[in-house]
């Protein structure tokens, strides 16, 4: 349990990280301090892409963490 809570959050931050290098690359005007009525108002395709990415990035945490325990358990004699 406490591996995939930690697996969720490191996939959230993770996420965060390329959600705020993605606004700077696509050359939105504020940038990392873009607040979300910002990005909508910029672009909704952006703001449903950020949306998609906060959903994404700790589902693939927890399944990478789940991958990463199941290895574990196949090594235990």
């Amino acid at each position: 349990m406490a591996l995939s809570v930690l697996a969720a959050l490191g996939g959230f931050v993770v996420a965060v990280i390329v959600i705020l290098n993605l606004h700077i690359l696509v050359g939105l005007e504020d940038g990392y301090a873009a607040s979300p009525a910002d990005v909508f108002a910029w672009s909704v395709l952006l703001g449903v892409v950020d949306i998609a990415l906060l959903v994404a990035g700790p589902v693939l945490g927890i399944v990478a963490g789940s991958r990463f325990r199941s290895r574990g358990a196949d090594r235990t004699p």
